[in-house]
């Protein structure tokens, strides 16, 4: 299902002022700081679509088509969940609704999270249109894991020390530590 960045992180899983420690960088000499930050930028997208994650904090906007079957659930796509701001839906008449927290319960402690109906509840009638349903959830660690943490580091690293190994994003070309970090963190996919 399609989803939207609302509000992005304020900041990556790492400082640059860390990063420029563990690559043993003082300063801005010669630029540093402008290629960290840029491999850090890099790092983060990498390692978040590997991992179909979100490390740093973020609202996330998720779109469906309708609400799912009695027995069924929505599935958040960024893990992890942290809360469930809002569900807005357009009900039969095309008019936006925000469905009742009564209705539903938000598993936020499952990877995916999910959204699922409380006892004795039903979703409600939608519009036929795409995008009919939308969820507002935020997503990311609280604190980003210490694993995660070191992941960025050294892809960071090998990004500002080898940029002409993997301008082209060759992703064989990633430390192994890196890799055997990330199948941890990585969503079964079935």
């Amino acid at each position: 299902m399609p989803w939207t960045v609302k509000t992005p992180p304020a900041s990556y899983p790492v400082d640059l002022e860390t990063a420029l420690d563990h690559l043993r960088l003082g300063g801005d000499d010669g630029g540093h700081n402008a290629r960290v930050t840029a491999a850090l930028a890099a790092t983060t997208t990498i390692i978040e679509r590997d991992i179909d994650g979100a490390m740093v904090q973020r609202t996330i906007v998720a779109h469906y088509d309708g609400f799912p079957g009695a027995d069924d659930e929505l599935t958040l796509p960024i893990s992890p969940a942290i809360a469930v701001v809002a569900i807005k839906y357009l009900d039969a008449d095309g008019v936006e609704q925000t469905l009742s927290t009564d209705v539903y319960r938000a598993d936020v402690v499952r990877r995916p999270g999910r959204v699922t109906l409380q006892p004795g509840q039903s979703w409600p009638e939608t519009r036929r249109l795409t995008g009919a349903v939308t969820v507002e959830y935020t997503a990311g660690y609280a604190q980003v894991p210490d694993d995660l943490v070191a992941a960025v580091q050294l892809l960071t690293a090998h990004l500002f020390e080898n940029p002409e190994a993997t301008s082209s994003l060759k992703l064989n070309a990633i430390p192994m530590g890196v890799d055997r970090i990330l199948r941890e963190h990585r969503r079964v996919r079935l």
